[in-house]
Formats: C-alpha cells, sequence, structure tokens
C-alpha cells in the first residue's frame, strides 16, 4: 500500500477495518479474523450483479489477438443528493467503452459517496441519507449499485485506498479468469483538481493512473484536451485515460437541486422520484411540500 505522510493520521481508521487489519490474521494465525472482515465487506460492496455479468462475459468469445478487459466503474462524490445526471453518466461512460472503443466489457458500476469526515466537503447530507437516496435511484438496475464502504468508515479514505480495496475484494469473491479492473469514473473537473498542488498525494495520482486508470467525462469545449495536454503526469499515463465525450450535454448539479428544494421549486426529472419522496419524508436540504406533494417537489 502506498501511503503518504500527509496521508498517515486518515489511514488509521483503514489500517483498522482494511487490508492492514487483515494481515493481523496471517500474523497470529487467526483466521477469523479475515472472515469478520469479509463479512463486513459483503455488507458495504454487493457483487451479485456484477458476478451475473461476469458469468455472461466468460462466456462470450473472445478474440485472441485484442481480448476485451473487464471492468468495474466507480463514481466517488458526495451525491447530495443524487440526480439524474448521475446515473446518466454512467450510462454514458459504458457507451463509450463498451461500443465506441470496443475494447472493455462493464461488468458493473458502483456509486460511492464520500464520507462525510472528507474536510474539503461542508454541509453534507448524514451518511445514511445519500447511501438510502443512491440505493433508491439504482433499485431498478440491472448493473449499477452502492458501495457503502467509505462512508462507514471511521475515518476518510483517500481515493486510491479506497479503489485498491475494492480492486482486492472484488477479485478474491469472484475470483474472474483475467483480473477485472477497478476504475475510476469522473468528470473533468476532477480531472483539474488534480493538478491542485497538495490535495493529491502525487504517487497515489501514478497508481491510480497505472493499476485502475480513469475514464473522464469530457465537458462542451476542448477543456480536457487542454488539461492533458498540459500536464506531463497526464501524457505520461494518456493511455490509462479514456476520454469520454458527452453529446448530450446536461449540467443539472445538485447545488442547484439543493437551491431549488429550499425555495419550494419542482425537481421532478431531474431527480428520480423516489429520491424525490425520500428527500420530502425527511425534510431534507431545506424541502418544502407543496398541495401536490412530491409532484410538485
Amino acid at each position: 500500500m502506498i501511503v503518504s505522510s500527509d496521508e498517515q493520521r486518515l489511514w488509521l481508521g483503514f489500517d483498522f477495518f482494511g487490508h492492514n487489519f487483515r494481515s493481523l490474521g496471517s500474523i497470529f494465525g487467526i483466521g477469523r479474523i479475515k472472515v469478520v472482515m469479509e463479512k463486513k465487506d459483503e455488507q458495504f460492496i454487493p457483487i451479485t450483479k456484477i458476478k451475473a455479468a461476469l458469468s455472461t462475459f466468460e462466456s462470450l468469445p473472445q478474440n485472441s489477438k485484442c481480448p476485451r478487459e473487464a471492468v468495474v466503474l466507480v463514481a466517488c462524490g458526495s451525491f447530495s443528493p443524487i440526480t439524474n445526471l448521475h446515473l446518466f453518466m454512467f450510462e454514458t461512460a459504458r457507451n463509450h467503452l463498451e461500443i465506441t472503443d470496443g475494447r472493455y466489457f462493464v461488468l458493473g458500476g458502483f456509486f460511492w459517496p464520500v464520507s462525510s469526515k472528507y474536510k474539503h466537503k461542508s454541509n453534507l447530507a448524514l451518511d445514511e441519507h445519500r447511501l438510502d437516496m443512491c440505493k433508491l435511484a439504482v433499485a431498478d438496475s440491472t448493473w449499477l449499485d452502492v458501495s457503502s464502504w467509505e462512508a462507514c468508515q471511521p475515518a476518510w479514505s483517500p481515493t486510491y485506498n479506497v479503489l485498491s480495496h475494492h480492486s482486492e475484494y472484488l477479485n478474491e469473491q469472484l475470483k474472474p479468469r483475467v483480473p477485472l479492473k477497478v476504475r475510476l469514473l469522473c468528470g473533468d473537473d476532477v480531472l483539474k483538481s488534480m493538478l491542485i498542488p497538495g490535495l493529491w498525494s502525487p504517487d497515489h495520482l501514478r497508481a491510480i493512473f497505472a493499476q485502475h486508470g480513469v475514464a473522464v467525462l469530457q465537458r462542451a469545449g476542448d477543456f480536457t484536451e487542454k488539461i492533458l495536454h498540459e500536464s506531463d503526469l497526464f501524457y505520461e499515463h494518456r493511455n490509462h485515460i479514456s476520454v469520454i465525450p458527452q453529446y448530450i450535454q446536461n449540467n443539472v448539479s445538485s447545488t442547484e437541486i439543493r437551491r431549488a428544494l429550499s425555495r419550494g421549486h419542482s425537481v421532478k426529472y431531474l431527480i428520480p422520484n423516489g429520491v424525490i419522496t425520500y428527500i420530502l419524508e425527511h425534510g431534507l436540504f431545506g424541502s418544502k411540500k407543496s398541495g401536490l406533494g412530491g409532484e410538485s417537489t
């Protein structure tokens, strides 16, 4: 595991619940420790949908000269609340990777709500609310799911650590013929944040690109291509970065959703109906019920 000195304090929780905790079983010969850890992961990282997709993938004939790579997409964010744009970005990414690019088979996708302990995010809804809203949003999806692993840790965990943990767990549990890759899905705003000095560990960034890869949703204009061109780090790892055009632009933001809800405005068709109902039932984001209830908000 790569851990920068400035992240060691943040790693305390992960050391207890993650890989280092598992290693105690080997050191002391206590196999039960690993069993307990796996049971915890089962609660946090659902694999039923991915397992079914893997079975389908491994039954398909493969081109021996250019075999397709099995990937699981993960998107990290506050999702406060989750919107239809968040759902559509996964569909856009899968279309590009499987059809336009053609080198990948997307086994599944995870929404991964960031922990409320993350110091760069403030005024987040409670972890339990954001997790519940995400689960409602993907309830009818055959391939999208929600990982509650980070949100349930006692301390915030850096992106690389969570990606690595999910990769290890999925490969251990599913035992694919060829190891699957857990790939970060993000917007080009996240890519830009990687250039802010001190915000990301350089070692972590190199490991994310080399070991996992990144799928970047491109916004209107040439902004994504520009930052990829101007960064030596991105250029070095250009073969591990998939730039995904968004031909259908959708600029719905959680910030605007929260503002609309606080003013009693309708957000129908912008976020899933089940999420609207949940927000109203729990009075989140200063939401105001009108005479038409969920239909108008």
